[in-house]
């Protein structure tokens, strides 16, 4: 179970780092520790929501790069079973990776430019103004 080793103390930081089991200070916080939780404020959290909706979570590659990379794997000729993955060198998804690292490095070797998937920091003003209320 996660989190069930304890933290022994430690002198230089003990002002800072509290000695225990994680699971049990987090569970059962000592006498007069005082509790922060409470819940968000819905209008703020619709306007975070606002400023990130250009922000695809599911998208793991630029879109660019993942056309890039689909024409890598259509050229190869390389037939895969997403549904049926094996350990081993000799799999179709193991030579498939092989091949798009070797083109990718490539093609920036050549001096282009592979895009890279941006992460979200739209909201991050909104967020480090309610920082700064409190």
């Amino acid at each position: 179970m996660y989190n069930s080793h304890p933290i022994r103390k430690q002198v230089q930081r003990e002002w800072y780092l509290p000695a225990g089991k994680p699971n049990i200070m987090y569970n059962y916080p000592a006498e007069g520790i005082r509790n922060y939780a409470g819940v968000p404020d819905p209008s703020i959290l619709g306007l975070i929501k606002d400023q990130l909706s250009w922000f695809d979570k599911t998208a793991y590659l630029a879109p660019a790069t993942k056309a890039l990379c689909d024409d890598i794997v259509l050229r190869s000729n390389i037939i895969y079973n997403l549904t049926k993955i094996l350990p081993g060198l000799d799999q179709p998804h193991t030579q498939l990776y092989r091949i798009l690292r070797v083109e990718l490095c490539q093609i920036e070797e050549a001096g282009g430019i592979i895009e890279e998937l941006q992460p979200p920091t739209g909201a991050l003003s909104t967020i480090k103004e309610m920082v700064e209320k409190f």
